[in-house]
């Protein structure tokens, strides 16, 4: 018996084939029993005359919080990632060295410039090339980075969380969005996720806008940039706070990049890119749990939606975070002691309510 194991033959080529082939019908198997599931309990709710693979419905049952890993490694993605961190602190000291009237010196040599960075991979214009902050802890952090993106490898290779029918999946889904045939929407309520095509939820949005005297158009000549009307009005506002000692100046220094000359009583802009805004957008969230029958869930229902305008690139979010916590937030702590602040503070309450009443 020892010598069993060294007798037996390999199996043929014919065999393997075979093994392997039954294996792929089972994984396929499963992941389709897997999607009928997500189809039939109403977790994926598709809307739209497009018919999906298994392996798409399997990675959206995953959730919107699901983030796919890869069993490589990239080294360049890690070494962008670091140097748009340290564009983004070398930016921020500029920013107080320029304060406090520090000599600035140009290095294109520096390493971390704006170069190599792609315009696709950041939502903010990059940094000046070559503006290089002369502090000693920052370039200490820059050199202990930089030695970091260089030398690290991970120690074991990383394991994959999609199978191979699910990166198809995947693919696909990524495909369909890219040419605007499918958007996929995250539900009001319950955590379930619709697929719509692009033109239903434009028509949802526009007609949010339209019912709605919450919102004014001001034309596509007037953008919410940091040079236009509404921008204009807002840094007047700061500028009459200063001026009459409702805040000091540095704050609007800090907090939305306004320079202010109390002997010449003149104002200027940081053109630092930490200041420059975004574009705030608007996105609709389906209710879903309005419909009580989910049979009635079919391509070209009218879909009753929750507007909601995301400003957390818009032009004023650094002097709403001032407001809300220099201002508002100590007043409502004042006035309302029974404010609840979320779903932790409001168990811990019952807790006690329930432990005082035992």
């Amino acid at each position: 018996w020892p010598r069993k194991r060294e007798t037996q033959s390999k199996p043929s080529k014919t065999k393997r084939v075979r093994n392997a082939s039954r294996r792929l019908a089972y994984k396929a198997k499963k992941l389709k029993e897997l999607a009928d599931s997500v189809k039939s309990s109403g977790k994926v709710v598709n809307l739209t005359n497009i018919s999906l693979s298994d392996g798409a419905y399997a990675v959206l049952s995953r959730g919107v919080g699901f983030v796919p890993v890869s069993d490589r490694f990239d080294s360049l993605e890690l070494r962008k990632d670091l140097q748009i961190c340290m564009v983004r602190v070398n930016g921020a000291a500029v920013g107080i060295e320029s304060a406090t009237n520090t000599e600035l010196v140009t290095d294109d040599s520096s390493g971390f410039g704006c170069n190599i960075i792609p315009k696709n991979l950041t939502n903010h214009q990059p940094v000046i090339r070559g503006t290089v902050c002369k502090d000693k802890v920052v370039s200490s952090v820059f050199d202990e980075v930089r030695s970091f993106g260089e030398q690290f490898s991970p120690g074991a290779k990383p394991r994959e969380n999609l199978t191979k029918l699910e990166r198809d999946g995947l693919s696909e889904l990524r495909l369909l969005v890219q040419e605007k045939r499918i958007c996929v929407c995250r539900a009001d309520k319950g955590g379930m996720i619709v697929i719509l095509p692009p033109e239903q939820v434009r028509r949802m949005v526009q007609e949010h806008l339209e019912k709605s005297t919450n919102y004014q158009m001001i034309g596509k000549d007037d953008p919410l940039t940091s040079t236009g009307s509404v921008a204009t009005k807002y840094f007047e506002g700061w500028k009459v706070a200063i001026r009459n000692g409702y805040m000091p100046a540095y704050h609007g220094k800090k907090v939305i990049g306004l320079n202010y000359d109390g002997i010449k009583d003149k104002f200027t802009k940081s053109t630092l890119d930490l200041y420059k805004p975004g574009t705030p957008y608007f996105y609709v969230l389906p209710k879903v749990h309005k419909f009580k029958d989910l049979s009635l869930l079919i391509p070209g229902v009218e879909m009753p939606s929750r507007l909601v305008t995301a400003l957390n690139q818009g032009l004023t979010v650094r002097g709403d975070k001032y407001i809300a916590t220099n201002f508002l937030g100590p007043l409502a702590s004042d006035f309302c002691m029974d404010r609840v602040k979320d779903t932790t503070d409001f168990l811990q309450r019952i807790d006690r309510f329930s432990d005082e009443h035992s």
